[in-house]
């Protein structure tokens, strides 16, 4: 037994269901309903200025009768073929001078069509090659054409055809094929398809329509011309033409299709109109297509939760299932919680299921969840709105990781009993960077690159890797230049070592401007990649790698920001004078004021501190008020984010380790920090709380218990913050 799929009369002031899209080509008005005025609504389809016919008498009008008309309508929701399309309706072409004609198409399921396609013998279906040339309708399958005029016979109207072949039935193939001309018959002697003239209407012109097209692909046409009411025997026009054949579209038919009309006209006219249409299946039940209600909700708070609805073109009697795919950087019953399955209960042609986020107990990067429908049970996958991705927004404030620079890392490893100079030296990139140390270490001058860096290379001005580069060192520090012109040092490495770094003289922007924990937590892969040995630190991988694929250096610096924000660096980018936004930034941005994030402004930041205006303004070293925020107003909460370690604040809540700073005793709180403040119980910022951590988390308490870690803070600095734990509640 067959199942209705659609039935609509184009008789009314409106459609029955406002899933339609129309369009035109060139200056043709718009296909209208003869029984409505006015626009469209949403979904449904326009009246003409004012209604032509009484509600329930009228037509769906696809041209009037004037010159170089095309226009289409299509049934904008995709139909499954798998039972077969039998499709019914009444045709009138009349009132002109005999042309062109009206195509029924089927386009492929997936397809979106905005345009028609070529006017006249095109018949707003296939593609034409003379002027005024044009393309064909988009997706098209196949365009099955009741052709007044001749031309949609005629090779200029697509791929091959016999030639003009007046009151033709025809139909051409697929878009990749251009509209191949595939069969085509005229109708019997006596009998045409329009009815021109002044004298004709639509009452006495009417033509009767039935399109038959098997799930294998067989095409059967029948014309009612005599208006008998029956198909007689001459009326069967095509029957059983195999449009997947080889020698025609050399394609199976789309698992889904969208139908509907289009018509033209070209030097002749005829006014062009359809109604009560019908479509059901060919052979048995429709199998229904499932799909999502909506894509467009692509985020969801981490302590909020998401709906899921999916839905079914047609309700069945039978139960749906339709699994769920799940993939993205999220995981099921770890990040999230969702079934892993829909299902609609007989007649229900909606269901839904629930993704609810897991809240974790500390900043994480957001993930993303990619869902997809899988094979369903007594229904088939739309080709529309079956995957989607969402992404769970972490709902911590990422302030609280707080700002912690590399150079700072440095020094808590220092102060671990690490070598500087080994922290900042990679053998390997040293030798395939200065090949005369390579010639000389394989000749036994020196035992590996490490001894001739400190023996000559420091001094030389060589970098001892992508971590320090002595160039950029020199040119961020105009002094520094200086120092080495005049021999006080001998190169930007030495004077970093035994000054910048160990005075705590905030010399490497890059350094100052790079958060290791902020960047391997928002970066897994690099964080397994450190963790693996692959790289030293995720400094080592932002440098080589992680700046050129845009990913931010820290809180204090935003690249797509910056390049949104300064057109010359991205086209510099672009045009690779620069790695990135961020190499801009550290080599010429600080120093000309450019703004690293959204919540920082230069200008902002020196008028509301007038002291660094005056320094600025005086040449004192400084050359904007950005260098200063991030040599040192950062650290003297001007700018960016609280410190992780507060040199003020520990200063000032200990008056002891200021004293011995004072004296030169110690270098810097941090060091006195990390050396005993720690292990005495001390607060480094306001940003860590020593107890809540320990308390917090119960595996760092026992490391710390057990001699691994000196301290919690010293596990927050060097795993926690990459682990996305928070130092402070």
């Amino acid at each position: 037994m067959a199942d209705n799929i659609l039935t609509e009369s184009f008789t009314g002031s409106d459609v029955t269901q406002n899933t339609w899209i129309f369009g035109r080509a060139g200056n043709s008005l718009d296909p209208f309903l003869t029984a409505r005025s006015g626009s469209a609504p949403v979904g449904g389809l326009p009246g003409g200025a004012t209604a032509i016919d009484a509600n329930g008498s009228g037509a769906l009008r696809l041209t009037n009768n004037e010159q170089f008309q095309s226009t289409f309508v299509i049934y904008d929701q995709p139909i499954n073929r798998a039972s077969g399309l039998s499709i019914n309706f009444d045709l009138y072409s009349y009132g002109g001078t005999g042309a062109d004609g009206i195509s029924f198409f089927l386009i492929d399921g997936s397809a979106n069509p905005t345009t028609a396609g070529a006017v006249g013998g095109s018949l707003g279906y296939s593609s034409r090659s003379v002027d005024p040339i044009g393309d064909g309708i988009v997706g098209g399958y196949i365009g099955v054409a009741f052709d007044e005029f001749g031309n949609f016979s005629a090779p200029e109207y697509g791929s091959g055809g016999p030639g003009v072949s007046p009151d033709s039935v025809a139909i051409r193939g697929s878009q990749a094929t251009n509209y191949k001309y595939l069969i085509g018959t005229t109708v019997p002697s006596g009998t045409s398809i329009d009815n021109p003239g002044s004298g004709a209407t639509r009452d006495n012109s009417k033509r009767n329509v039935q399109i038959d097209i098997t799930p294998q692909g067989l095409v059967s046409v029948q014309m009612d011309l005599n208006n008998n009411n029956v198909f007689d025997d001459n009326e069967k026009l095509i029957t059983n033409f195999d449009v997947t054949a080889a020698s025609a579209n050399n394609a199976a038919l789309p698992q889904t299709f969208k139908f509907g009309f289009s018509a033209a006209t070209g030097g002749s006219t005829n006014f062009h109109e359809i109604n009560n249409f019908s479509t059901n299946t060919l052979t048995g039940s429709y199998i229904p297509l499932v799909n999502f209600a909506t894509t467009n909700v692509n985020t969801v708070p981490e302590n909020g939760n998401l709906t899921i609805t999916a839905q079914l073109d047609r309700p069945t009697s039978s139960e749906v299932s339709v699994p769920l795919t799940l993939s993205g950087t999220a995981v099921n019953g770890v990040d999230y919680n969702i079934p892993t399955s829909i299902t609609f209960a007989p007649n229900q042609q909606t269901a839904s299921v629930t993704l609810t986020p897991v809240d974790n107990t500390g900043l994480a990067p957001n993930k993303t969840v990619a869902i997809a429908l899988g094979t369903p049970i007594n229904a088939q996958l739309s080709p529309q709105n079956n995957s989607f991705t969402v992404t769970i927004l972490d709902n911590d404030d990422p302030s609280l990781l707080g700002s912690f620079n590399f150079e700072n890392q440095l020094r808590v490893l220092v102060n671990r009993g690490n070598d500087l100079v080994n922290l900042l030296f990679d053998n390997q990139y040293y030798l395939n960077n200065n090949p005369d140390v390579a010639t000389a270490v394989a000749n036994g001058q020196y035992s590996s690159g490490l001894q001739h860096f400190q023996q000559v290379g420091q001094f030389e001005g060589r970098d001892p890797s992508v971590i320090f580069n002595n160039s950029l060192y020199l040119s961020q520090n105009p002094d520094v230049t200086a120092a080495v012109a005049n021999g006080q040092v001998r190169s930007g490495f030495e004077h970093f070592v035994n000054f910048g770094f160990k005075s705590y003289e905030h010399r490497d922007l890059r350094m100052l401007s790079f958060d290791e924990g902020y960047y391997l937590a928002q970066n897994q892969d690099v964080f397994a990649a450190v963790k693996a040995g692959g790289f030293d630190s995720g400094f080592e991988h932002y440098l080589l790698f992680g700046q050129k694929e845009g990913r931010n250096p820290s809180l204090e610096f935003n690249e797509a920001f910056y390049l949104a924000n300064n057109p010359d660096v991205n086209s510099a980018v672009t045009q690779s004078g620069f790695q990135s936004g961020f190499d801009h930034y550290v080599r010429f941005g600080i120093f000309e004021g450019r703004n690293p994030i959204s919540t920082f402004n230069n200008s902002q930041y020196l008028s509301t501190n007038s002291d660094v205006t005056a320094s600025v303004t005086q040449g004192n070293f400084l050359r904007s008020g950005t260098e200063h925020a991030v040599r040192y107003g950062k650290y003297e909460g001007r700018a960016f984010l609280p410190q992780v370690f507060d040199e003020q604040y520990y200063l000032t809540q200990n008056p002891d380790v200021a004293s011995a700073v004072a004296q030169d005793t110690l270098t810097g709180g941090l060091d006195h920090y990390t050396l005993y403040g720690q292990r005495e119980g001390r607060r480094p910022s306001t940003s860590y709380d020593e107890n809540f951590y320990l308390t917090r988390y119960l595996d760092v308490a026992s490391a710390v218990a057990q001699g691994v870690f000196k301290s919690g803070f010293e596990h927050f600095i060097l795993f926690g913050r990459a682990e996305s734990r928070l130092g402070v509640g």
